[in-house]
């Protein structure tokens, strides 16, 4: 994984013989083809590009093709504003945008059998994979740029087959398109079961079993190109589910005047007609917005409103069409931001 502009080592590993003659094909490479033994080759086009080798001595050849060896992302992120939420409901975005890396055992998908909210959730079935196999879950990117504080949030619901099962959920983030990984998260066998217990069979999560993570982003706070990675590592344990993943910025009680530096939503999910709380430590300038998951504005309730200190129940009506939203509330130019879901 790297981004456009940038350059790739490679190096052949070719064994039972010594090779006197090395033929290397690069799609969208640049060059496209080489007879040295370890070539340096640079891409700009984004994309999945294959990687062939030919390699040949006096008595013979042999031919190693990877499809899909280099991926190629642009220096410019997927998305491009915040807020961000996915909740893993559109398998156009889940199978277009998220990169799946499988070792050949189970893999992260999407699955309608248990969901935080919504309908869908990603998960593994952990419960009939192998002992060891690692699988990861690539997001798209997106512009964290003027943002200096920064988490995300997301829904885990996992249950151990028995206590020695040391099963791990690992989360990365990455700010080179994916080359490079720092971690900011991890969390293994009893850690990671969010319901109390063990069971034999296969685990299907109950509304009660899922349990919010956070996951500071500081480090990569401001940064216009970041990815996250989640990786599982079997240890012997059952299925695991992510859901409800928020990207968003946060600020102090006394930054925002909000109280708690907290806002509801109810009901939520809604059909159309819902209420905004909220308290305020002291008059505030407030206005609202609701973005769709792309971060494209579809509402405005309210601009610049000058409201007093206390607690406010505004009404939200919307004429939106079914799906997840983000409603945010600006206070003195600090936000704060909570998903509505429309049915």
């Amino acid at each position: 994984m790297i981004c456009t502009g940038q350059s790739v080592n490679f190096t052949h590993y070719s064994w039972n013989g010594q090779p006197t003659n090395w033929n290397w094909t690069f799609t969208a490479g640049t060059p496209t083809t080489s007879n040295d033994s370890n070539p340096t080759i640079t891409y700009n086009t984004p994309g999945k590009h294959a990687v062939i080798l030919n390699v040949s001595n006096s008595v013979g050849n042999n031919t190693k093709t990877k499809p899909g060896a280099i991926l190629v992302s642009s220096s410019t992120a997927q998305y491009g504003s915040g807020p961000f939420y996915e909740g893993f409901e559109n398998a156009t975005t889940f199978n277009n945008e998220w990169i799946v890396i499988d070792n050949g055992g189970r893999k992260w998908e999407t699955s309608n059998s248990a969901a935080s909210t919504g309908t869908y959730s990603a998960r593994i079935l952990n419960y009939i994979g192998t002992s060891g196999d690692v699988d990861e879950l690539i997001s798209p990117s997106y512009d964290l740029t003027s943002i200096s504080s920064v988490e995300m949030k997301f829904k885990l619901a996992f249950k151990q087959k028995g206590t020695s099962n040391t099963d791990l959920l690992r989360v990365y983030v990455s700010t080179d398109c994916g080359r490079t990984w720092q971690l900011r998260y991890s969390k293994q066998g009893t850690g990671l079961s969010t319901v109390t217990g063990t069971s034999g069979a296969s685990f299907i999560p109950g509304p009660s079993d899922w349990r919010q993570e956070t996951v500071n982003l500081s480090p990569v706070a401001n940064s216009s190109n970041v990815r996250f990675k989640f990786q599982f590592t079997n240890g012997g344990g059952n299925n695991v589910y992510i859901d409800d993943i928020n990207i968003s910025w946060y600020t102090s009680v006394d930054e925002s005047n909000l109280v708690n530096n907290t806002m509801n939503i109810y009901p939520n999910p809604s059909n159309g007609n819902s209420t905004v709380n909220f308290e305020l430590s002291e008059n505030s300038e407030v206005s609202m917005k609701v973005t769709d998951i792309l971060g494209k504005t579809v509402a405005t309730p309210f601009q610049n409103a000058n409201l007093q200190a206390g607690v406010h129940n505004l009404n939200l009506q919307t004429q939106l069409s079914r799906g997840t939203y983000i409603v945010t509330l600006d206070v003195n130019g600090k936000q704060v931001s909570k998903r509505l879901v429309i049915q």
